[in-house]
């Protein structure tokens, strides 16, 4: 059975009582790695920049030597209130990335990801907590349950559209909301 995985288009405003991951000021400083498919032999790259209070991941995929991903992810301090969705603000290059969710039950091994589709200018999405998908290695785990906001220790970013080329992701904030 083949598994449709959900686009976001859903745009929303920011409001008081979301949980702030990161706007990337100086306050909301995460340790930030960037992991390519060079680790399986891969020849995509990717750089990650935080300045002016944004973030900049962007490089090359390349689908050479059976690559085809670039991502970056930070570990974050437990979300200390209940969470439905994730908000992301971003503009990019018109590709489709992933956010991706780590749960303390799995020690950073399963993601949860959503994808997401970029346009030039910034906009707000709304991700919904329940329509992440559990994967291993770029394989679903339909039969994990879905994340629950307190099981969140990480979040990332992953491009994997099978696209080779220059890619570039602008993130301003990264938001778990009610």
């Amino acid at each position: 059975m083949k598994m449709i995985i959900p686009i976001a288009t859903l745009l929303i405003t920011p409001a008081a009582g979301d949980m702030l991951v990161t706007d990337f000021s100086n306050q909301h400083q995460l340790r930030w790695q960037i992991v390519n498919d060079t680790v399986m032999g891969g020849r995509s790259s990717a750089s990650f920049v935080e300045e002016n209070n944004e973030a900049i991941f962007r490089g090359n995929l390349s689908l050479e030597n059976y690559g085809g991903f670039a991502s970056i992810r930070a570990a974050i301090k437990p979300i200390n209130k209940a969470a439905s969705k994730v908000a992301i603000t971003v503009k990019g290059d018109g590709r489709d990335y992933q956010l991706r969710l780590y749960s303390r039950l799995y020690s950073g091994q399963v993601s949860y990801r959503h994808m997401f589709t970029t346009t030039e200018e910034y906009q707000t999405i709304m991700l919904p907590m329940d329509a992440f998908i559990a994967t291993y290695r770029g394989r679903l785990l339909t039969e994990l349950d879905p994340i629950a906001w307190q099981q969140v220790i990480g979040v990332g970013f992953m491009l994997a559209d099978k696209k080779p080329g220059d890619f570039a992701l602008t993130i301003k904030d990264i938001r778990f909301m009610p």
